[in-house]
């Protein structure tokens, strides 16, 4: 999946991530970037590095698209 399709699930959805992280294991995180769940981020033009709001951590977290081993819309159509 590349970044534009991710970045348009996370703005309408609560989406599961896994990624390879720097250290070579491997996380899942519960995450999004729809209004209900976390005020505005801004994403800043670093490559593939997309800032998401982490569910159950309940604070903002990145990850590189790169990195990404599964990507699943969980909860999708959240409105406005």
């Amino acid at each position: 999946m590349n970044y534009n399709t991710m970045m348009t699930a996370l703005k309408s959805s609560v989406c599961m991530v896994d990624f390879r992280k720097r250290d070579g294991s491997i996380r899942e995180m519960l995450c999004s970037l729809h209004p209900s769940v976390t005020d505005t981020l801004h994403q800043h033009a670093n490559g593939d590095l997309i800032t998401v709001f982490d569910i159950r951590a309940n604070d903002i977290r990145s990850f590189n698209a790169s990195t990404v081993i599964n990507f699943s819309a969980l909860i999708g159509g959240m409105g406005e």
